[in-house]
């Protein structure tokens, strides 16, 4: 490319291979190389960038150019062409960086956070406002929409999760529930039928016992009211009191005893007592668990169905935007750029072909 001078008198953008962009103020195009100062330190020393690894350079007033340069000559040795010789195929003369047929790409892809790619390279926020110009606002709303999103996506997959744990929990004590309101059922039918038994049996030695006492103290008032009596007749209503007397403590001491059963009403006791305890412990579990699962699964649902749509639309917002731009690179690069040089050595014959294609 022939000798170019340029004075810039304003902001120039020097796009190289790699992706990176530098904000300058250009002071010379030369054959080989660009000269420029920083545009944030225009008083400072001046620096010199190769045109081998600059793509483009953009020019304040919108103007677009893609660089060119002449590779240097490779210097071809002189070769002794034999049959036998293992011929190599191709060799590549031109700049080794790819230029990628995506000149932009809107991704999240991968480890990559969301953003632009650029030939295969993350752009920063500054970067991507340069490219993107006009639609940096709404190119921002799209990605802030984006991560909103995925936060609310992750917020209710984590509440979901958490109503599906206490999901678990509330059928486990369900289950626990039921299963000791059955054996309680039993446990005190079987108890019930034994008290109704032992309240029989109270109501037999209460009877027992009142019969007992009315003839001890019938036979005593008569024991204290003999006046003449023989030994015989004294002795037989003494031994009758004393009978009385034996039996009526007796029937005192099992009364004392069954006291438990002198009521009509069976009371749960010992372990069906305890199990009655459990179940208002399980009954307890079990309502308390109920609002944090349905809480869970209602709420995490619903956040991660809106975070989800908020996450795709944005993705989807901000991808039509850098496509718009994506195309529009790509016809200024089909209009301006260069094909690579190939050096190709082939066979021909008897002797080797060399082959320089662009």
């Amino acid at each position: 490319m022939a000798f170019i001078g340029v004075n810039a008198s304003a902001q120039d953008v020097i796009v190289k291979r790699n992706g990176e962009e530098l904000q300058c103020k250009i002071l010379e195009v030369s054959k080989n190389e660009v000269k420029y100062k920083r545009w944030t330190n225009q008083d400072g020393p001046a620096f010199a960038e190769k045109k081998s690894e600059i793509f483009m350079i953009k020019y304040e007033n919108g103007e677009k150019e893609v660089v060119a340069y002449e590779s240097p000559v490779l210097a071809v040795p002189s070769v002794t062409p034999s049959l036998s010789t293992s011929v190599p195929s191709k060799m590549t003369l031109a700049d080794p960086t790819p230029i990628s047929n995506v000149y932009l790409e809107y991704t999240t892809r991968g480890r990559r956070k969301s953003g632009i790619i650029k030939w295969g390279h993350m752009q920063s926020d500054e970067q991507a406002q340069s490219l993107l110009t006009n639609d940096w606002l709404d190119y921002k709303t799209a990605r802030k929409e984006e991560r909103t999103g995925k936060v609310l996506a992750i917020t209710g997959g984590s509440l979901l999760l958490g109503g599906l744990w206490w999901t678990v929990y509330h059928i486990v004590y369900c289950k626990r529930y039921s299963d000791t309101e059955k054996e309680y059922d039993e446990e005190f039918e079987k108890e019930r039928l034994l008290y109704d038994q032992s309240h029989k049996e109270y109501l037999q030695v209460y009877e027992d016992y009142t019969t007992a006492r009315s003839e001890y103290l019938r036979l005593d008032r008569q024991l204290n009211s003999m006046r003449e009596y023989t030994y015989d007749e004294y002795y037989q209503v003494r031994e009758a009191c004393w009978k009385a007397e034996n039996d009526m403590e007796e029937a005192a001491r099992r009364l004392e005893y069954l006291d438990f059963y002198s009521n009509k009403e069976y009371r749960p006791v010992g372990y069906v007592e305890q199990l009655g305890w459990y179940m208002e412990w399980y009954e307890s579990e079990k309502k308390h668990s109920l609002i944090p699962m349905l809480g869970g699964l209602t709420t995490g649902s619903a956040l991660l169905i809106v975070g989800i749509i908020k996450a795709k639309r944005g993705h989807k917002n901000a991808t039509q935007i850098v496509n718009k731009y994506k195309d529009e690179y790509e016809k200024d690069t089909k209009k301006t750029s260069m094909s690579k040089p190939e050096f190709n050595i082939g066979s021909k014959g008897n002797n080797l072909a060399f082959t320089l294609t662009f």
